[in-house]
């Protein structure tokens, strides 16, 4: 019983942190040890919810931490937008020594669930090569990634499934629709992320929460912070709540995922340009409005699920907003069951 060797992305992002204690989840149903590569200091609340569900960190910029966790294991990459322009040199670096011991030592590398951006450096396109060409296997999770992980990986290894958020799990059964009333709150989780060009801010998201709050008759939001680091969403969130003034507005930015889990459970509407936000509403049985920024993961979710969408740029009339906002709180809760059971099977393909 090899150690599995899990790379995953930020841990300071929740969403990417529901992907690894998924992981560990299932590491620990088979009685293997985990081992969680981290490569920036991380809060407290992350590393106690990391080391609770059985995950031991350590410093992936110390080559001798990481050949010592890489040595004898298993690896395990992803879930998540893991393959990236703006990942670092150094951490890539540090990626193919681990991979090469993980193989030198009898290994085994695999991935799940990977989403794959579009890779236009020459120089990291090399080293995700290097590592793609030392794994047995890589699962993405949808067509854009399989067409930008083309270049980079042979296709023989390359299979299709679904985002890991969408294994059934007991991690995600604290999301299943019913567990509470709603209460009618707006939930905004919002994304900016100046090196990928995204952002939710704009015209069309004062309209349809101004619309919302018309339709649930108050103007109760809250901010759900996926990554609470002050440059990061609590910065959109501060941003956001100067635009849409109201006198019942809470910014959540801890690091417990239970409580952001909570959030999502009790939303009368979800408005985000995340991708893990518009899951989780799913998950959640929630209705959930896509403020689009032109990312493909974010239109793909929409567009699979059938979920109201509207650029960010876009400058709806109030009529159009209200309408908007009716076609996403009257969703069909049915058809959005059944998309989800077909990704559930999907995405239990990542394990095999």
């Amino acid at each position: 019983m090899r150690p599995i060797l899990f790379i995953c992305g930020d841990l300071h992002n929740l969403g990417d942190l529901a992907l690894l204690l998924q992981n560990l989840e299932l590491a620990r149903a088979a009685g293997r040890e985990a081992r969680v590569r981290r490569w920036q200091p991380l809060p407290p609340a992350i590393e106690q919810q990391v080391s609770a569900a059985g995950g031991t960190l350590f410093n992936g910029q110390s080559a001798k931490a990481s050949l010592t966790a890489a040595w004898g294991a298993d690896m395990v990459i992803g879930g998540g937008q893991l393959i990236r322009g703006n990942v670092s040199g150094r951490s890539l670096l540090s990626l193919v020594m681990m991979a090469s011991a993980v193989r030198g030592s009898g290994g085994h590398i695999t991935c799940r669930g990977l989403g794959v951006s579009r890779i236009t450096s020459s120089a990291r396109q090399k080293l995700w090569r290097a590592v793609f060409g030392m794994a047995d296997r890589i699962a993405v999770r949808d067509t854009a990634s399989q067409a930008n992980i083309a270049p980079l990986a042979a296709s023989t290894k390359v299979v299709l499934t679904a985002d890991m958020a969408f294994l059934d799990s007991g991690l995600h059964g604290k999301l299943s629709a019913g567990s509470r009333p709603a209460d009618g709150t707006i939930v905004i989780a919002p994304c900016i992320d100046p090196s990928e060009g995204r952002s939710i801010e704009g015209p069309a998201i004062q309209r349809i929460v101004a619309a919302a709050a018309r339709r649930l008759g108050h103007q109760r939001i809250t901010y759900a912070c996926h990554d609470p680091r002050p440059g990061m969403d609590r910065m959109a969130a501060e941003r956001l709540a100067a635009l849409l003034p109201s006198p019942d507005t809470v910014i959540h930015d801890g690091y417990d995922l239970a409580a952001l889990f909570a959030l999502y459970g009790e939303a009368g509407l979800v408005v985000t340009n995340r991708l893990h936000a518009s899951i989780f509403s799913i998950l959640s049985g929630r209705p959930v409005l896509v403020i689009d920024d032109g990312t493909h993961k974010i239109a793909a979710i929409a567009d699979r699920f059938g979920i109201v969408s509207i650029d960010a740029k876009a400058t709806p009339t109030a009529a159009e907003a209200d309408q908007l906002v009716e076609q996403a709180l009257n969703f069909d809760a049915s058809a959005r069951a059944a998309q989800h059971r077909e990704l559930a099977t999907s995405a239990a393909r990542n394990l095999a």
